[in-house]
């Protein structure tokens, strides 16, 4: 039996892990750096959580939250990765989860999130979860177009 995947806040000591995850999933333009994450475990207006499967980071998801001058709060996800191994085994849909019950205890109203307009399998798993295509990005990323998608909570 496979052990169980544990869900919890990030910490320093994560960012070497998760940077090393993001160099396996993503283009080098479109990784965060060591400092990002630094930062973003930091800034008040940022959550971070990584999944762990037999003490090994296997996921992370970042989400920013925003408020407007007008008091709404809104929260956008900034960053998910998966390790390859354990993708499409419902660690992602974990951490979606448990970013969305976090950004709900924030009072945010709607998240936001971009992708590439080409990946399928990253806007399947989003609509998956509820997220809209909301608008197209035009050349957005390095080497793609990308689109906007957003749920409301």
């Amino acid at each position: 039996m496979k052990a169980r995947v544990f869900i919890r806040g990030a910490t320093e000591r994560d960012v070497a892990a998760i940077h090393s995850l993001d160099a396996t999933l993503f283009a080098p333009q479109d990784q965060f750096s060591v400092r990002r994450y630094r930062y973003l475990l930091r800034s008040p207006h940022a959550i971070t959580y990584v999944a762990e499967r037999n003490g090994q980071l296997v996921g992370s998801i970042v989400a920013l939250i925003r408020r407007s001058q007008s008091g709404r709060v809104s929260g956008r996800i900034y960053s998910i990765g998966v390790a390859r191994a354990e993708q499409r085994r419902g660690v992602g849909a974990r951490l979606i989860k448990r970013i969305e019950h976090e950004l709900r205890l924030r009072e945010v109203e709607r998240i936001l999130l971009e992708t590439r307009a080409a990946s399928k399998r990253a806007r399947s798993f989003f609509s998956m979860h509820g997220y809209q295509v909301t608008g197209d990005l035009s050349r957005y990323y390095f080497d793609d177009d990308g689109v906007k998608m957003s749920k409301s909570l």
